[in-house]
């Protein structure tokens, strides 16, 4: 079997993808495959479906979680991928390489060891095999409830962190034109990621083209005021400052830091914000989704855990 999430939620069996059934029923399997291997309850699914649950949610989840079953029947194995541990909990069996968001997260990993030994050659070549699995966002055209598009929106960042490690791999080799239009095709999606307008704006700069990276840069900043009312922060100022200046040692300079540990605490930090957005909304279920989702985030990283109430 093959599992895909990067992309349109999709399950393959001897290179044929299968009919998942209802936009709602794949809703259900990605829920399971972002929690693959691990007991969800019936509240954890419907939390991952719903934004406001009908009345009829239990019924209806019963109907798909059927489905799911007759699909997940994998000729040679007994039984199906789907099993019931106990009442109201479900599981989905995945072997190892059979998802590709593992398969991303190893190469990812492997890459992040390999930048931090000084082997960027090595470290460009995995962040490449990892970011050319995806096929569009993530659960691309689902609509997901709050506990699942929390999970998303963890997926997605760690896209982004991979694409700056990426970068800085090739910038560290001294390729800066390798990467400018994959990242020129990021700023537009991302157009408020700082970060990423750094690296586009450094290897502008590094492939001789000093004006073009002038010109993101007032790019970024019309957006951060429009959208924000903010300017650039102070990394990105001192860059801008440095390009005007025509300073000669920009050839040597480094982006800013793109380790792991630090979009980590970035991350868990985004997530409690927007927790605290959620309960000020009113939308407690979400609130406690996301401020579960940053302690488990540190807690996987090995990074201190804060107190995270709910």
């Amino acid at each position: 079997m093959e599992f895909r999430v990067l992309g349109r939620p999709e399950v393959c069996q001897d290179g044929e993808c299968l009919d998942s059934g209802t936009l709602k029923q794949r809703t259900v399997l990605a829920a399971l495959l972002l929690s693959a291997n691990e007991p969800l309850s019936t509240a954890r699914l419907v939390d991952s479906v719903w934004w406001d649950p009908p009345a009829a949610a239990g019924s209806n989840l019963r109907m798909y979680l059927s489905g799911l079953r007759r699909l997940l029947r994998v000729p040679g194995e007994q039984g199906s991928r789907l099993r019931t541990p106990w009442t109201g909990v479900y599981e989905l069996t995945v072997l190892p390489g059979e998802l590709d968001l593992d398969r991303f997260y190893g190469l990812a990993d492997r890459g992040g060891r390999e930048l931090r030994d000084g082997r960027p050659r090595a470290a460009a070549d995995s962040f490449e095999q990892a970011l050319r699995l995806w096929r569009g966002r993530a659960l691309d055209g689902l609509a997901c409830g709050p506990g699942l598009q929390t999970k998303v929106m963890l997926v997605e960042e760690r896209r982004l962190a991979v694409a700056e490690q990426w970068a800085h791999a090739w910038l560290d080799l001294g390729r800066p034109e390798r990467v400018v239009p994959e990242l020129r095709a990021l700023v537009k999606e991302h157009p408020l990621r700082e970060r990423l307008w750094g690296c586009l704006i450094l290897a502008l700069c590094r492939s001789g083209r000093p004006g073009e990276a002038l010109a993101a840069y007032a790019e970024l900043r019309g957006v951060l005021a429009a959208e924000l009312g903010t300017d650039p922060g102070p990394e990105l100022r001192r860059l801008h400052e440095r390009i005007l200046r025509g300073d000669g040692s920009l050839a040597d300079a480094r982006p800013v830091p793109a380790d792991g540990p630090l979009s980590i605490d970035l991350l868990a930090t985004g997530l409690r914000a927007l927790a605290d957005g959620c309960e000020a909304l009113g939308e407690h279920s979400a609130a406690r989704h996301a401020r579960h989702a940053a302690g488990d985030l540190l807690r996987r990283t090995g990074e201190p855990s804060l107190a995270l109430p709910g």
